[in-house]
């Protein structure tokens, strides 16, 4: 025969209290563990979440830095090549404005590589410049310094208004060339005593830095002796090369 089930009804009051307390007990215990347990597991999701957002904001702010120096850098470089590009023009400025001068030593130098052919005629053109004219001064007096000997070939050109006054003994016609040019009757004689006066004067201004352009190809000689020279004096050249830079010619 089989016993029936004993009931918690069945059991004395005070058992009845004892073991509900005892299960209230287990309940609080596991409910505890379980709180403990969820706070600990949210503690440590809160620290891998905070873990993973500062990693992250640091590989933000690594990125950002790196891309500031890159950015910083390239500014300095930047600034480095305009300051470079603003010294350039700043030379280049001063060479287009600068004006074309023969030192007193270098005038005494072409003086005396020039006394060997005192006597030699020689003619003046200028353009209508003062930087222009202040340097046709100065070759003017190397020359007379040297012996040679002012002659101006077109005088009929001085009666026609076509001329500049340098001093008042000085008149000269008016170029409208550019840069330094010197020529003869004949380009090609430079075996005669005058053609080698023609180019000792071209090697020994260059040797100063003013270089002389081509003669006067595309001009006429006529009525120009053949042992007269003739020098103009023409406006600062200011070319452009291929590649777009200033070149100053003398």
């Amino acid at each position: 025969m089989i016993a029936s089930p004993v009931k918690l009804t069945d059991w004395p009051t005070d058992d009845r209290q004892t073991v509900g307390m005892m299960v209230s007990a287990k309940v609080l215990w596991w409910s505890n563990i379980v709180y403990i347990v969820v706070v600990a597991l949210g503690a440590i999701a809160l620290a891998y979440l905070t873990t993973l957002v500062n990693a992250a904001k640091d590989r933000e702010l690594a990125r950002f830095r790196t891309e500031a120096d890159t950015k910083i850098e390239q500014s300095r470089k930047d600034a480095a090549e305009a300051n470079a590009r603003a010294a350039e023009a700043q030379l280049e400025l001063a060479r287009i404005t600068e004006p074309r001068t023969i030192e007193p030593q270098a005038q005494q130098t072409l003086i005396d590589r020039l006394k060997q052919f005192a006597g030699q005629r020689y003619d003046l053109t200028v353009f209508a410049d003062s930087e222009s004219q202040n340097l046709l001064w100065s070759i003017y007096r190397i020359l007379n310094e040297a012996g040679w000997v002012y002659t101006n070939a077109h005088t009929s050109a001085l009666q026609r208004g076509m001329s500049v006054t340098i001093t008042r003994d000085l008149k000269v016609r008016v170029s409208t060339h550019a840069g330094l040019r010197a020529s003869m009757q004949d380009n090609l004689r430079y075996d005669s005593s005058t053609g080698i006066a023609l180019a000792t004067l071209k090697i020994g201004m260059e040797e100063i830095g003013l270089k002389f352009s081509a003669g006067f190809r595309h001009v006429p000689m006529e009525g120009v002796p053949a042992d007269l020279i003739v020098i103009a004096v023409g406006e600062k050249r200011v070319d452009r090369n291929r590649r777009g830079r200033t070149v100053t010619g003398r």
